[in-house]
């Protein structure tokens, strides 16, 4: 028995070919080709969707870069006195803080530089008399046996 499929088939190929509306040529008229560009517009903006994303992020980023560098910083530096300062802005409002209000930009600049400065005091560097020097064991040692180490002696300051 033949099975006929009525209008199941042209209601599907209806709903593709609405999507198609507005292409050019055949594009919009015909099944085939219809189907096949509107698989490809639907791929492209499901991509885009995503890319959009990184395009705004790296938009943000050259706004807050340039508004950096007119308060004398980097974009880095900034970045990173922020996050000492447990600022946490994201990109996309501190950028619209640098266009609209720039002073405020500059106050966020000096807290930033502020958080970076307390951050370089409180990180204390090794003292010349605290460096270690590794000497070997007089005589003949096995390979596996290990090294002494001697603390360096303190230099006498010249007055």
């Amino acid at each position: 028995m033949r099975v006929k499929r009525g209008y199941v088939l042209r209601r599907r190929h209806n709903r593709w070919l609405k999507l198609a509306k507005g292409q050019y040529g055949s594009r919009h008229a015909l099944w085939k080709t219809a189907h096949q560009s509107v698989v490809k517009a639907l791929a492209n903006a499901y991509v885009g969707r995503r890319a959009k994303k990184g395009d705004f992020r790296r938009l943000w980023i050259t706004r807050i870069s340039a508004a950096c560098k007119a308060n004398d910083t980097s974009y880095s530096v900034f970045m990173h006195g922020l996050s000492l300062a447990h600022v946490q802005l994201n990109r996309k409002m501190l950028s619209e803080i640098a266009i609209s209000d720039p002073a405020q930009f500059t106050a966020l600049v000096n807290l930033a530089n502020k958080a970076l400065g307390e951050a370089a005091r409180t990180h204390t560097q090794p003292s010349a008399a605290a460096v270690t020097k590794v000497a070997p064991l007089a005589g003949t040692l096995p390979a596996k046996q290990k090294v002494k180490t001697v603390k360096a002696q303190t230099v006498a300051k010249a007055e």
